[in-house]
């Protein structure tokens, strides 16, 4: 079953809300990141290990950035996918994607099935060998 009107303007309206608050954190977070030096994290850093949790902390912060950007390009293609009348419908069976994993998971690409099926097929394995 297709997403009825009022439920696709409930996910856009969601969806734009998402992509504002992440706006304002990913400024939010860069203007701090501007601001906070290596010598911020830790004061006067006094040995290697204050080296050491400065150089994490900072990686941290950029991580947490890159997720941030990569969760609002997933929030920028679901709006397109609304714009585009296909929003719900599964990237690979084409099948609708169920509502309830839209509303855990509003910018979902795959019906569960499938994303089940993605999962299982592109795991990493814990332990490569060469």
């Amino acid at each position: 079953m297709a997403l009825q009107q009022h439920e696709m303007a409930g996910f856009r309206k969601h969806l734009k809300e998402e992509r504002k608050a992440l706006l304002d954190q990913i400024h939010h977070a860069l203007t701090e990141a501007g601001h906070t030096t290596y010598a911020d994290w830790v004061g006067e850093a006094r040995d290697m290990e204050d080296n050491a949790l400065a150089d994490f902390l900072e990686d941290f912060e950029f991580a947490m950035i890159e997720h941030e950007i990569k969760t609002l390009k997933a929030i920028e293609e679901a709006l397109a996918r609304i714009d585009q009348n296909v929003y719900g419908q599964c990237i690979d069976c084409k099948a609708d994607i169920e509502i309830e994993r839209l509303q855990a998971f509003p910018t979902a690409t795959r019906c569960y099935s499938c994303q089940e099926l993605f999962e299982k097929t592109h795991r990493h394995d814990p332990n490569p060998t060469l």
